[in-house]
Formats: structure tokens, C-alpha cells, sequence
């Protein structure tokens, strides 16, 4: 693959390793797409819009149907005309777009988990600093630094830059799971209290208490959000990891990282794009309204399919029974 020497698309890549990887992409895309939709409209119709959190992930699921949407069929384009991968222009901009939709998804998804975080452990005072002006700021803000950051790689790349996005990445990742983690532990110690706290009923029930069942929400909250990040890390950091070294190569050393490394950074892009249904699926499983939503849905048309078909079956054997009564009375 014969690729602008400025750009971070490798090079020399082998003609095979293009027509997959472009068939790839043409097959995950529409699952995106479809996934990030149905989430959004889930969201809809279950009501869980009323949150400050539930429009991050709105925005998120947005930003990533602009990655199956728009960056995807850019890509298939490139992999399949040949002159596309010589057009420094093209890959430019294809590359500035996949950056922006991928660092608004990456940040989006650090706010996520820093909202959650606030919302469990200042419970009483999250109101009065996460407003609705604020959080329209939130979102303003990490769209313009992701579309900063994107034209500055593209157009002034620095490995010195690279390197330090890249440690700041995994800071930021690994302190919001270091902090759900001990979150998680205080959360399992104060549900244990309380616990033995709850009354019991006259029937000798149990008798769950409010504050129980918040804390048990907020299990299931933190670990969702514990898994999106833990998945984002496995998902996302093999890119940059690898493309370090061969950024190394290319950019410092001046010389053509060579075929293995060129293939392995060229199929890492993939990771980051099932991420994109990973948020989904993840968000989606833990988030009870969601998935009850998904379940009654899909019971829905399957019974309606179901008695659709009992429906045509028993019309036609109304027919042929009527068939059968004209015949007997003609024969008479």
C-alpha cells in the first residue's frame, strides 16, 4: 500500500491484507451503526434521558455512529481504488475525521466514568455542581479538543506529541479504574452494614431498605463503567502501543518499519472499531431498563410472529374446511 510518508497509514502493505481488511470493515459498519441507533432509541423509550449521564452516552453512541457511518466507508474506499492510497489529501482527511469521532468517544467515555464516579460518592452535592449549563461546557469542551488534538496530529506531527498523548491516555484510564475499584470495595463493605441493618417483616421476609437497593444499583453502575474501561484499554491501546514503535521507525529513524510491523499496526485500527459496538453492548447488558427493554422487544415480535403464523394457519384451514363443505354439498 503505497501511502503518503506523511501520513500514519503503514506502508507496503500486502494486496490480500487490504481486500479483508476492507471487507471487514464493510461488514462491521452496518453493526455499528445498527447497534449505536438502538441503543439511543432504547434510551428513548425506556425515559433513561433524564441524567447528565445518560446524554454523555448519548453523545457517545453519536460519535461512534459517525465512526460506521462516515470514516468506514472512507476507509473500504481507499482499500479498494488504488489511486485513493497515494492521495495524501484523502488519507489526511480521512485520518483527521477517525481521530475526531475516536477522541470524542475516548473522552466522552473518561467523563462517563468521572460523572458516575461523582453522582456515587458526593451523592448530596452532585446537584449543585453538575448542571445542565455545565454539562453542555463538558461536551463542547471534549469536542473541541478532539477536533484540536485530530488537526494537530495530522498536520504537525511530533513523536515527542505522540508519546505524550499516549501516556496521558493510559493515566487518565488507569486512574478512573484505580478509583472504581476502591470504589467497588467501599460500596461491598457499606452494603454488607447495611445488610444486617434491614428490617425484618412479620412473615420473616427480608425487608430490603432504599438505601440498599441504591447501593446495589450502584454496584451494577461501577462495574458496567469499570468494564467500559477496562475494555477501552484492551481495545485501544494495542494501536498506540504498537504504533509508538513503528512511529519510531518511520518518523525518527527515517526508514520502512517493515512488513510484520506495517501488517500489525494496519489491523490494530479494527480493535478500535469493535469498540465502538463494545460500548454499546456493554452499556446496553448493564443497564437493567435497557436490556429488560431489548428482551420485552424481541418477545414481542417473536409472539406476534408467532401468532401471525397460527393466524394463516388457522385461516387456511378455515378454507379448506369450507372447500370441503361446498364439495359435500354439490355432491348432495
Amino acid at each position: 500500500m503505497a501511502a503518503c510518508s506523511s501520513t500514519m497509514w503503514p506502508l507496503d502493505v500486502p494486496e490480500h491484507h487490504l481486500v479483508i481488511w476492507g471487507i471487514t470493515c464493510a461488514v462491521l459498519a452496518p453493526f455499528i451503526v445498527i447497534l449505536n441507533v438502538l441503543l439511543v432509541y432504547a434510551m428513548v423509550k425506556t425515559k433513561e434521558t433524564s441524567s447528565f449521564t445518560s446524554h454523555l452516552v448519548i453523545c457517545m453512541s453519536i460519535s461512534d455512529t459517525g465512526m460506521g457511518l462516515v470514516v468506514m466507508p472512507l476507509l473500504c474506499c481507499m482499500m479498494f481504488i488504488e489511486s485513493l492510497r497515494s492521495d495524501c489529501v484523502y488519507q489526511k482527511a480521512i485520518q483527521c475525521i477517525a481521530y475526531v469521532f475516536g477522541n470524542t468517544s475516548f473522552f466522552l467515555l473518561l467523563a462517563i466514568g468521572i460523572d458516575r464516579y461523582l453522582l456515587i460518592t458526593k451523592l448530596h452535592n452532585y446537584r449543585s455542581f453538575m448542571t445542565k449549563f455545565r454539562l453542555k461546557i463538558i461536551i463542547s469542551t471534549i469536542v473541541v479538543v478532539s477536533i484540536a488534538l485530530a488537526i494537530i496530529t495530522v498536520t504537525a506531527y511530533s513523536y515527542v506529541m505522540h508519546l505524550i498523548i499516549i501516556s496521558s491516555n493510559i493515566l487518565c484510564i488507569a486512574t478512573i479504574y484505580i478509583f472504581y475499584a476502591k470504589l467497588l470495595l467501599r460500596i461491598d463493605k457499606q452494603s454488607a452494614s447495611m445488610l444486617k441493618e434491614d428490617c425484618t417483616s412479620n412473615e420473616g421476609k427480608p425487608q430490603v431498605s432504599k438505601k440498599s437497593r441504591r447501593r446495589k444499583r450502584d454496584i451494577s453502575v461501577a462495574r458496567t463503567i469499570r468494564i467500559l474501561l477496562g475494555t477501552i484499554f484492551l481495545l485501544y491501546m494495542p494501536y498506540n502501543f504498537i504504533s509508538s514503535t513503528w512511529g519510531y521507525y518511520r518518523f525518527e529513524m527515517k526508514q520502512d518499519p517493515g512488513l510484520a510491523l506495517n501488517v500489525t499496526v494496519f489491523w490494530t485500527y479494527v480493535l478500535m472499531f469493535i469498540n465502538c459496538m463494545a460500548n454499546v453492548l456493554i452499556y446496553g447488558h448493564g443497564n437493567s431498563k435497557i436490556r429488560h427493554f431489548v428482551k420485552s422487544y424481541s418477545f414481542l415480535h417473536a409472539a406476534r410472529g408467532n401468532f401471525s403464523a397460527s393466524r394463516t394457519a388457522y385461516d387456511s384451514e378455515s378454507e379448506i374446511t369450507k372447500d370441503d363443505r361446498k364439495q359435500q354439498l354439490l355432491s348432495q
